[in-house]
């Protein structure tokens, strides 16, 4: 009762009285609506800003993982997710009490449901390892650069029209081009994509190496002083 109206926020614990809202816009959500987005907490390692990608213990996953606490949609393409963190916190610019010391800040998460599984080939051919082959790398151009409009058994993979090399990893294991149902599922199976972005990329604050705190950030909030200056918004 002796606080100031705004200031009783139920949904922190932390009790801030301002909540970050994350923004997607665009057709991602429409087609993939079960994309699961949450954001996690940055730490560094090795002089890199990263966050912990191994399994997490129950105790570090309720700490470090945070989900939307509520969520709203407006009209056509635009969806708002609110968190339990301020600007400066998942910025990186303010500690928090959960990580005293730590000015890392909170990567935000987009992450394709793995229950959900997809399947056909890449578009184009863009190998992880140039060297090493997998049925992960294969796309519509490794059919020697021809316009195929489906997949058949009596077209086996290989060279893309500009004769980039492309061996079939056939084997037991990843399967065999054309030889079965199940190893054609294999084969196309398209694994889970995710996606962490860390905040400072997307917010009005960002980390240097020192963390020397609040600085303007680059490009995103330059972009949004010229269209206020242009449409003269106050």
């Amino acid at each position: 009762k002796a606080n100031k109206l705004g200031k009783n926020n139920a949904r922190d614990k932390e009790g801030d009285a301002e909540q970050l809202v994350f923004v997607v816009r665009g057709d991602l959500l429409k087609k993939f609506p079960n994309t699961v987005i949450y954001a996690q907490k940055a730490f560094k390692i090795d002089g890199k800003i990263v966050m912990h990608e191994n399994l997490l213990t129950e105790a570090d996953f309720k700490k470090e993982v945070r989900f939307p606490l509520y969520q709203a949609e407006i009209p056509a393409d635009i969806k708002l997710l609110g968190f339990d963190l301020t600007i400066d916190e998942a910025a990186g610019v303010k500690a928090m009490n959960d990580f005293p010391g730590n000015k890392e800040g909170w990567f935000f998460v987009i992450a394709e449901v793995p229950g959900e599984p997809r399947f056909g080939m890449d578009i184009s051919y863009k190998p992880d390892k140039p060297t090493t082959f997998t049925w992960n790398d294969l796309s519509w151009e490794n059919f020697k650069g021809e316009q195929i409009p489906f997949i058949s058994s009596k077209k086996t993979p290989g060279k893309t029209g500009t004769n980039q090399a492309f061996n079939p990893p056939n084997n037991d294991k990843a399967g065999f081009w054309g030889r079965s149902s199940a190893d054609m599922a294999s084969i196309l199976f398209q694994r889970p994509v995710m996606v962490a972005v860390h905040s400072s990329e997307m917010l009005d604050r960002e980390i240097n190496d020192q963390n020397r705190g609040m600085q303007d950030l680059t490009k995103l909030m330059t972009e949004y002083i010229n269209y206020k200056t242009k449409f003269g918004i106050v």
